[in-house]
């Protein structure tokens, strides 16, 4: 936040003391080791390595073919080229409206 003389205080810190590096900074090897000690080593299912950023290897995270043909259309279509108006895509919120309406709390 800027304090109106030119200087900004930023107000992070270490909401847990022990992940942090000797600097101060959590790192995130620290984050990610302490997430896989909490993985029960029995359990037979894989562990989808969250810290890698990329989601190809595992099959229960491929694109569905109808999302795949939207995102097509949309593109092939010339009507998305831009950044959406602030309120978001018109077709996106009608049909993304009832879902949410349902739910017991937005995703």
């Amino acid at each position: 936040m800027d304090n109106c003389d030119g200087e900004v205080a930023w107000r992070f810190g270490a909401a847990r003391p022990e992940l942090a590096a000797a600097d101060g900074e959590i790192r995130m090897r620290a984050l990610v080791s302490r997430i896989y000690g909490c993985v029960d080593a029995s359990d037979p299912r894989p562990v989808v390595p969250l810290a890698s950023g990329d989601p190809t290897p595992f099959a229960c995270f491929r694109t569905a073919p109808a999302a795949e043909e939207a995102v097509t259309a949309a593109v092939a279509s010339g009507k998305h080229n831009g950044y959406p108006s602030a309120t978001g895509v018109t077709e996106a919120c009608r049909y993304a409206q009832p879902t949410l309406a349902g739910a017991a709390s937005p995703p």
